[in-house]
């Protein structure tokens, strides 16, 4: 299979938000409301060929070109109105209270022209929706029309509300140590799939529900040292339900669809510690375990599937020295090395290429900073990637034609700096 895709849109956008705040001796508090209204114009030109033998369109050779022409207008209008109140219990103790309602409609008018000017934009109801070839095919001529001509636009409304509380507990343990736990919900609104396609139930105009977050945190931030050591921690857990999940149902085309629900919880760890006044390192790790307990209305994910981009484990250490000179001016040296874990980057197992190409990968750059004794300028020689490591940053296979597809991480790279500040 293989296909090009021309896409042209409009936005008209507004939103606005006001804040209400207020203080007293043992209190803080705000108040808000929230609009926000958004229009979107789609103009969509697909060109496909792909194994299809037996279609009504070429019923006697394998591989079958596929047009698509559609326009489609979507509106959106979303409000809430949310309060949070800070309320300090004690000294040393604190309580939070928050809370955001939330309204978000969609409405979707979906147009296909296919008529014999493809500039033409009409109503379409049920047909195949392909777009007539001026000047046929090497393979055949016109395609045959199946197009209802005179029918209304496809139009497709959805709702979606929901109530979304926030509590914690922050507790201060001395001046330098701070304890807290939160537990909060969140809200993704539902959509509309909007890209007309007549191989998907309702022509492909169908709306997905709001995704849920109920998440926990625990976490702590302190300093020691005289303030020479700095460690923060943050354990967090919780639970998706409703997720959104993009599946190809048909080639060329990702129609979104609620997943069931998934299971996540990690680790975040960063510190920083100056044992002199010229020496610096710091630290990061990330740790991250979540899966799939229910797939939902999903086809294309099973019980225990990785989330796309997640990878389970990161960390970066960085050291820094900085030299004042006798001269005046100062040299900083710094070094840097950062990894991450394998990563999938299509939810769709079917999109996983066996040669896991998306692996785990350590990247280490370094840098050498002057600044001379007058201070408003600085120049630096830097290394990216010093030890040339082949990394990928994403892409995905394409199964279906047989190719791999992706970006591919920037080499071994030398180069320098000039910076000047205007006082």
């Amino acid at each position: 299979m293989f296909f090009e895709l021309w896409d042209y849109q409009e936005r008209e956008e507004t939103t606005q938000e006001f804040q209400f705040l207020g203080s007293s001796d043992r209190l803080n508090w705000v108040l808000g409301v929230y609009y926000h209204d958004l229009e979107v114009l789609s103009k969509d030109q697909i060109w496909e060929t792909w194994d299809r033998p037996g279609s009504v369109n070429c019923p006697r050779i394998r591989t079958c070109p596929r047009y698509r022409h559609a326009e489609n207008l979507i509106a959106t209008e979303d409000t809430a109105i949310f309060a949070e109140v800070v309320f300090d219990l004690t000294e040393q103790l604190s309580l939070t209270v928050g809370a955001r309602y939330s309204e978000e409609d969609f409405s979707s008018e979906v147009y296909c022209g296919i008529s014999g000017n493809p500039r033409d934009v009409l109503p379409c109801v049920g047909g195949e929706g392909v777009r007539d070839p001026q000047q046929g095919t090497r393979y055949f001529g016109r395609i045959p029309q199946r197009h209802v001509q005179g029918g209304a636009p496809l139009v497709f409304d959805a709702s979606f509300d929901a109530f979304t509380p926030r509590l914690a507990l922050q507790y201060q343990f001395s001046d330098n140590v701070m304890g807290y736990i939160t537990g909060a919900e969140g809200f993704n609104g539902g959509d509309v799939n909007s890209l007309f396609n007549p191989e998907l139930p309702n022509n492909g105009i169908v709306s997905f529900d709001p995704e849920y977050l109920t998440n926990y945190e625990l976490g702590l931030r302190s300093d020691f040292a005289n303030n020479r050591l700095r460690f923060n921690a943050t354990y967090f857990w919780g639970t998706w339900a409703g997720i959104q999940v993009g599946e190809v149902l048909t080639p060329g085309q990702a129609t979104t669809t609620n997943a069931g629900e998934a299971e996540i919880s990690g680790i975040e760890i960063e510190s920083v510690w100056r044992p002199t006044d010229s020496f610096l390192v710091n630290f990061t790790l990330a740790t991250l375990d979540a899966g799939y307990t229910d797939t939902g209305l999903a086809t294309t994910i099973q019980v225990g599937d990785k989330f796309q981009n997640a990878p389970e484990t990161g960390y970066s250490i960085g050291l820094q020295w900085d030299n004042n000179l006798s001269s005046g001016g100062s040299v900083m040296v710094r070094a840097d090395y950062g990894w991450i874990d394998d990563v999938v980057t299509f939810r769709d197992r079917r999109f996983h290429w066996p040669s896991r190409a998306n692996v785990a990968y350590g990247l280490a750059s370094g840098r050498i900073t002057w600044t001379p004794a007058v201070g408003n300028w600085d120049v630096a020689f830097f290394g990216t990637n010093l030890t040339n490591e082949y990394y990928r940053q994403g892409g995905f296979p394409a199964v279906l034609a047989g190719i791999d597809q992706g970006v591919v991480g920037r080499p071994r790279e030398f180069g320098v700096t000039l910076r000047m500040r205007l006082e």
